[in-house]
């Protein structure tokens, strides 16, 4: 929930997040994996997600990623 909205996730079989949708079922972020974990996030994405793959978290500042069990 952001700011009065909710949003779905919508992840592959590991739980990686693919897309966030809105109640209406419009796409507002996605984004396309590639090899080594390198994440491209669309461009035209409306709102901000830090989730990558399961347990990892992206710090938008420093531009690493976080891995809490890892």
């Amino acid at each position: 929930k952001v700011g009065g909205q909710y949003y779905f996730y919508q992840n592959d079989h590991l739980g990686t997040p693919q897309k966030l949708t809105a109640v209406n079922g419009a796409v507002v972020w996605s984004v396309k994996y590639f090899s080594f974990g390198k994440a491209d996030v669309d461009a035209s994405s409306s709102i901000t997600n830090n989730l990558r793959f399961a347990g990892q978290y992206f710090d938008q500042e420093s531009g690493l990623h976080y891995n809490y069990n890892r």
